[in-house]
């Protein structure tokens, strides 16, 4: 395993970039701690605890403790209220655990922290993953897995396999922790994972190797439609970075795919996509110019078939500025009790 971090390292990254390490004391993180500090890396790790599993979430906090104690790693550690977080923004259970760790190894990249955040992803978590996109209708972006680079993330074990895992890790005299979460069957992951994927592998021997042979192809695949994708919109991108969805809307077959591929990066969901494209096919009754797109990014105009980023010069009355005019406005009004009463005997609330 040593020798295939090491073989990662010169293919992917600068021998002397610093790399922090994803640590929660289960056995693919502490494999990668371990075979990254013996290839020779310059690497440090952080550990989450988010406290929700009371004393065993001190436990794995503790073992990260004693591991980088021993091997003489630096060990970054942060707690987190996740109940907060769900509290402000209604996200599962899942995203707000995964919002919360990467919001805060991106801080430790835009301080100066390390180059990269190394994580413990194996090739069964990428078979799963595929699955995953697949339940949910994803397209080859989704089925494609994860890569072994994306931006600052790496995954050096993404090619390893579980068990390959397990006994490096006890080779190298060390040991690790079990979520007892993991063995719950109550998440769509862990239902593909202990029971879904054992079952195909026994009915089909072999299987997992063929599934990450597939993976391969379609990284490749996705690569050439990756360069597909960027030569066509730079047809229809302008001069200022405006967009010509009418001409993309008229002028190719996989208008939808290709708006999609243009704009899901920008924050526009499906359902926005196909209102744009409503808006400029002349399916859309309500149509008019300057309709407004708000986005977790910023807000964008369409203007006769030209899509652009708000700004002042935009001639759109200021209450209506920061709502989707396709979709319809959001009226909430404050009533006193007597209003409240009133309504509720006439049975309109």
């Amino acid at each position: 395993m040593t020798t295939a971090v090491q073989q990662f390292i010169r293919k992917h990254l600068a021998q002397s970039c610093r790399i922090l390490v994803g640590l929660s004391g289960g056995a693919d993180s502490v494999a990668l701690l371990l075979a990254l500090k013996e290839a020779g890396a310059h690497c440090i790790a952080a550990h989450c605890n988010f406290h929700l599993r009371g004393e065993e979430s001190d436990r794995d906090m503790k073992h990260c403790m004693e591991l980088c104690d021993r091997i003489g790693v630096k060990l970054l550690i942060k707690h987190f209220d996740v109940t907060a977080r769900r509290a402000a923004t209604a996200e599962s259970l899942e995203m707000a655990c995964r919002a919360l760790r990467y919001d805060w190894w991106n801080e430790l990249i835009a301080s100066g922290t390390c180059d990269y955040i190394a994580v413990g992803h194996h090739r069964e978590d990428n078979v799963e993953t595929f699955f995953i996109n697949l339940l949910r209708g994803s397209g080859i972006n989704g089925l494609k897995g994860m890569l072994p680079v994306n931006g600052n993330i790496i995954r050096p074990l993404l090619k390893t396999s579980r068990a390959d895992i397990e006994k490096y890790v006890s080779k190298k005299g060390f040991s690790w922790v079990d979520d007892h979460t993991n063995f719950e069957n109550e998440y769509k992951r862990n239902k593909l994972r202990n029971i879904i994927l054992p079952e195909i592998e026994r009915l089909f021997p072999g299987a997992t190797d063929a599934m990450v042979k597939s993976l391969d192809i379609l990284r490749d695949n996705y690569t050439l439609y990756r360069t597909y994708i960027n030569e066509k919109a730079r047809k229809y991108i302008l001069a200022n970075g405006s967009i010509d969805v009418s001409g993309i809307v008229n002028s190719e077959a996989q208008y939808s795919s290709l708006l999609y591929e243009m704009l899901s990066p920008k924050g526009f969901t499906p359902s926005q996509i196909e209102n744009l494209i409503k808006c400029c096919d002349g399916t859309c009754v309500n149509a008019q110019s300057g309709q407004l797109f708000v986005t977790p990014s910023c807000p964008f105009v369409l203007e006769r078939g030209i899509l652009s980023e708000y700004s002042e010069k935009h001639n759109i009355k200021k209450e209506e500025r920061f709502r989707d005019l396709i979709s319809p406005a959001l009226k909430v009004s404050t009533l006193t009790t007597n209003e409240f009463n009133s309504l509720k005997q006439k049975r309109l609330l």
